[in-house]
């Protein structure tokens, strides 16, 4: 036998005020409203299921975070072949010596993944003792000879 069967069968019974009576009367239809035992199961379950999912978003969310900072740092030009490549040889970002041995290593691999900050140019000589050679103005000279000598077009 529950407390709801014992009440409502005392309280018509018992010699009671009017007010304790409305009291009691008013206290057990609260308790017959309230939900049961397995609705309130079902509830927490449910709650614990939303929370481990919220739990598992937000540490995808942080995962995906370290990742995009790690592509931003060393200039890793696809995110998500870098998340797959974190997640199979389990990248441990609280480690950040575990990330940069893994970036270093993987640049040496495969730098095609990587921009590489080049400058434009030649490519010339680094020694600032070499002259690259000079050359004198008779190039500008027989370009502007050629143009004089050139015949006219009249249409």
């Amino acid at each position: 036998m529950n407390i709801k069967e014992i009440l409502s069968e005392i309280v018509p019974k018992a010699e009671l005020s009017d007010e304790n009576r409305k009291t009691l009367s008013d206290w057990l239809d609260q308790f017959e409203k309230a939900p049961s035992e397995q609705e309130l199961l079902k509830t927490i379950e449910q709650l614990q299921a939303e929370r481990d999912s919220a739990r598992k978003s937000l540490d995808d969310m942080i995962y995906k975070d370290h990742v995009a900072q790690l592509a931003e740092n060393y200039s890793f030009s696809d995110k998500g072949y870098l998340e797959y490549l974190c997640k199979l040889n389990k990248i441990d970002f609280a480690d950040s010596t575990d990330s940069k041995n893994f970036m270093n290593r993987l640049l040496q691999e495969s730098p095609r993944f990587f921009q590489l900050k080049l400058q434009s140019g030649t490519g010339g000589n680094a020694n600032p003792d070499c002259q690259t050679p000079v050359f004198g103005n008779h190039q500008q000279d027989d370009i502007l000879q050629l143009l004089n000598n050139a015949p006219e077009v009249r249409g």
